[in-house]
């Protein structure tokens, strides 16, 4: 017996070793053993030097803000670094400029607040998960198990006396256990720095799916906090937030194969997903999806090519990587495995599971699609939308409604509304079957003996909603019988109808399906038991580990770990590059010649994933996840070391940036770095060596190089009037 629990471990360790890049591992209750690979791998810290709940640790320099991102702390004052994008649409439109040219506020009363954003900082997890499966009969249908879990949580939730500014919430992992989690949140968040907009952004219209990056994304935030110190909303009397400690800066480089962790809130994944989800989701949606956006888009109806592009990608990597062939493969192992198990209990209950979701998949095959058909086509059409907001049009949502249909008609063009609404109409004509085919299809034959085209000038004659100023007229004397009987009105109930009948021909076994996938997970965590581990992520805190690694995409074809300040203007040489560099970073070409700006890791995220703080085997901070590369837009399904890359931005990006590019020298005081507590111990920073002379700078012209050196001499003796020069950029 002993000899067989040894023998156990030994394999159960070695399997959490043979893929110790994958996972999202959920803290704190990370195994023993997952712990002690990590330290195999590199890791020099301890869990609870990463999640403590009585003494500082990593999980509280890490914070979660409300629109998904992930945010570091990097100074005791409240300093926050999360991603570009994470912070641009809350920056109102009378500061649009400052998103173009950059902003550093030089004082902390001049940060930008930023609206309805909050942050959150874990405080403590504890799972209740034997409170909650208790409750549970085998007998439950998915919907009643779903209304215990909502009701026992609530209660638990309830059961907490918390502080001011903190709330709790009770979440379900994929593997059916059930963590309560206290969260404090602070709803003052100002901007602090932000770079140019073509220096966040560098090369994204062509860059988009590599893993070359040249861009600096990345935003500075600040928490505020009431003049006790307690969380608040936004009021001129806050100060900035006080906290315990923050992050620490890596100063020693990096190399290829060096052992790296994320910390943060990735979104979500699907590891256990079935093959006929896959195919379901991806091959059926995607392709009815792309079709209808292909007639869009040769319509010049709105630029669908990126989304075209995406799904493209998405179909060419799921077939590269066989992730459908590996599901398959997955289930029938496990088909196998319940079918031959000396465990009657285990045989019984899980041999059919995977039978019996092929055969509910392939029953609503046909209804899926023509609800796609339907819903996916009138979703892109204005028109319809607009008849559908009036259907659903009440004392609630009003205002809403009526400010999306002013700006509908801001860029209403009737002629192609009707062009496309043909195009719908003909579609689906002819890919719905007839028992899901809107029956405005009968009155258009009775009618219009089958003239489409005739039936929609009509429509667009008589129907209020098709100019505005009939639609203004009703509304000053709207009248039930008119809205009843009006033609766009009438077509958009009976598309609604069409799409209500096919979803509850797709939904009608959902409940069967839910279950089976329930018990396919049980099963999976029972067959092979590391799974438990490492459930799904689900936007709460989780540590990935990995190294830093360059990969190549196809044979012969290497892409290396890291780039460069060089290559940034090498690039910029490109005919396909449209950024421009501006004067002042030309200037800083030499100074940062050598300076790395994104590298790339092993770390397992999901696609979107974005903010997590990247850290070396001390706990030091190397930079914040930016992206993905191509081979990542299916990390959401599986994980593939070979191919898969989450870039990263290079912290001491950020900090040249700051110091070189926009003299924000009072954020730099307040950063923190291992070695020293001073930004000069930064080799590229406080070069020693006498700086190369300007004209060194390679120039596509001498009137370029004339343009910089003049623009470098006036910005370097700014007028002595000028108070504004620094707080500006």
């Amino acid at each position: 017996m002993r000899k067989y629990a040894i023998s156990l471990l030994f394999l159960l360790s070695s399997q959490l070793l043979s893929f110790a890049d994958e996972g999202m591992w959920i803290l704190p209750n990370i195994p023993d053993s997952v712990s002690e690979s990590f330290e195999e791998l590199g890791c020099e810290l301890e869990i609870k030097d990463i999640y403590h709940e009585r003494t500082y640790s990593l999980k509280d320099q890490t914070a979660y803000l409300s629109n998904g991102y992930t945010a570091t702390l990097l100074s005791e004052s409240g300093l926050l670094i999360t991603n570009y994008n994470a912070i641009t649409k809350y920056i109102s439109e009378k500061d649009s400029n400052i998103i173009l040219n950059g902003f550093y506020a030089s004082e902390k009363y001049n940060e930008i607040p930023l609206g309805n954003l909050h942050v959150f900082f874990l405080k403590s997890t504890e799972n209740v998960t034997w409170r909650i499966s208790s409750k549970f009969l085998d007998s439950d249908n998915e919907s009643v198990r779903k209304n215990k879990t909502d009701s026992i949580s609530r209660l638990i939730c309830n059961e907490k006396v918390l502080p001011a500014g903190c709330f709790a919430q009770v979440k379900k992992t994929s593997n059916e256990e059930y963590y309560l989690y206290i969260y404090e949140r602070y709803s003052d968040l100002r901007l602090s720095y932000i770079p140019p907009k073509y220096i966040a952004e560098y090369g994204n219209k062509k860059d988009k799916w590599t893993a070359s990056r040249h861009n600096a994304d990345f935003a500075l935030i600040r928490i505020y906090a009431a003049r006790d110190g307690q969380p608040a909303y936004y009021s001129d009397t806050n100060k900035h937030a006080e906290f315990s400690g923050c992050a620490k800066i890596a100063v020693d480089p990096y190399k290829e194969d060096d052992f790296v962790f994320a910390l943060g809130y990735p979104n979500s994944s699907e590891r256990n997903i079935r093959a006929a989800d896959i195919y379901e989701r991806i091959m059926i949606k995607n392709r009815i999806s792309k079709q209808i956006m292909s007639r869009l888009q040769d319509m010049k109806y709105r630029d669908y090519q990126d989304k075209i592009d995406y799904i493209s990608r998405l179909e060419t990597y799921i077939d590269k990587q066989n992730i459908i062939k590996k599901k398959r493969a997955k289930e029938y192992s496990f088909i196998k495995w319940a079918a031959n198990n000396a465990n009657f209990n285990i045989a019984l209950r899980y041999s059919n599971v995977i039978p019996h979701l092929n055969s509910y998949y392939k029953k609503r095959e046909s209804a899926y699609s023509q609800l796609l058909y339907l819903k996916e086509f009138s979703n892109q059409i204005d028109l319809l939308m607009v008849g559908s907001m009036m259907i659903e049009l009440n004392d609630n949502n009003q205002d809403d409604i009526f400010y999306e249909i002013s700006r509908f008609y801001e860029r209403y063009n009737p002629a192609i509304e009707k062009q496309v609404l043909l195009v719908a109409l003909n579609t689906w004509k002819e890919k719905c079957e007839s028992a899901y085919l809107p029956d405005i299809f009968n009155f258009i034959q009775e009618k219009y003996k089958g003239d489409t085209e005739k039936y929609l000038d009509d429509l667009f004659k008589k129907s209020f909603i098709t100019e505005e100023i009939r639609f203004n007229k009703y509304l000053d004397r709207p009248t039930e019988k008119q809205f009843e009987s009006d033609m766009l009105i009438v077509l958009c109930k009976s598309i609604l109808n069409a799409q209500w009948q096919a979803y509850s021909a797709y939904m009608i076994d959902n409940d069967k399906i839910e279950r089976c996938n329930r018990l396919y997970k049980e099963g999976v965590n029972i067959q092979h038991p590391s799974n438990m581990a490492m459930p799904d992520a689900n936007y709460t805190l989780r540590m990935s580990v990995g190294k830093i690694a360059s990969y190549s995409p196809s044979d012969g074809y290497t892409i290396n770990y890291a780039t460069t300040f060089n290559g940034l203007f090498e690039k910029s040489y490109i005919d396909q590059y449209e950024d421009k560099i501006d004067y002042k970073l030309k200037a800083l070409r030499n100074k940062g010649k050598d300076l790395r700006l994104n590298f790339m890791t092993t770390c397992d995220m999901p696609p979107s994933n974005t903010g997590e703080g990247v850290y070396n085997a001390n706990g030091d901070l190397l930079g914040i996840l930016s992206s993905g590369n191509s081979e990542t837009i299916c990390s959401e399904y599986s994980y593939n070391e070979q191919y898969q890359r989450t870039m990263a931005l290079d912290i001491n990006y950020v900090i040249f940036l700051l110091k070189e590019y926009s003299k924000a020298n009072k954020l730099i005081e307040e950063l923190h770095f291992r070695e020293a507590e001073k930004y000069v111990n930064i080799e590229y920073i406080e070069d020693t060596k006498k700086p190369e002379p300007a004209e060194t700078i390679i120039y596509t012209s001498e009137d370029e190089k004339a343009m910089v050196l003049d623009n470098v001499e006036e910005k370097t003796t700014p007028d002595k009037n000028d108070e504004s020069t620094e707080s500006e950029n």
